[in-house]
């Protein structure tokens, strides 16, 4: 389920839940290319698990994911599965996807950070493509299982952010 959280300094925030990650069915309706949040503590080992996560980045990248902010203890590995169907897809060894639908120039953008808090994370996504001068990047969607408690607190902690609830502080 798409719902639209809230609307600020001209972004459009999302939040998706899921039924699992590697079911979506559902991804924006409108613009073209929009930034995605991704957050996984649980250990991603199993080849069923990976094999999941490959289908959902391919699902996100062929959807127009372009900047993809991956939180939690599986970050790095959350972005390197973005990173490698992304290749994939570019070089065209994906016999289910037409070479053609990615220009030449073409990327993706995926950054992790497995060391800050939620708070600091959803800040981080909020930003990561405001300085960029790719304005389509107006939309942001972050996804979470439905029986995940940190979509819950994602939601709370993006809207204390939007509200001024919250400050970044020294350490």
């Amino acid at each position: 389920m798409l719902r639209l959280l809230a609307e600020h300094e001209g972004y459009r925030y999302y939040l998706l839940l899921v039924d699992a990650i590697d079911t979506v069915t559902e991804w924006l309706p409108g613009p073209e290319h929009f930034s995605l949040f991704i957050y996984e503590d649980n250990k991603i080992e199993e080849r069923a698990d990976i094999d999941r996560y490959f289908r959902f980045a391919k699902s996100a990248i062929l959807a127009g994911a372009e900047c993809v902010w991956c939180g939690g203890l599986m970050g790095s590995k959350l972005d390197d599965f973005f990173d490698e169907e992304a290749v994939i897809l570019e070089l065209g060894l994906d016999p289910d996807v037409d070479k053609d639908l990615f220009p030449e120039d073409y990327f993706i953008d995926t950054l992790f950070d497995v060391e800050a808090n939620l708070e600091e994370l959803v800040w981080q996504f909020m930003n990561c493509s405001k300085d960029s001068n790719n304005l389509e990047l107006r939309d942001r969607v972050a996804v979470f299982q439905k029986d995940d408690v940190i979509g819950k607190w994602y939601e709370k902690t993006l809207m204390a952010w939007i509200n001024g609830e919250l400050e970044l502080t020294e350490d």
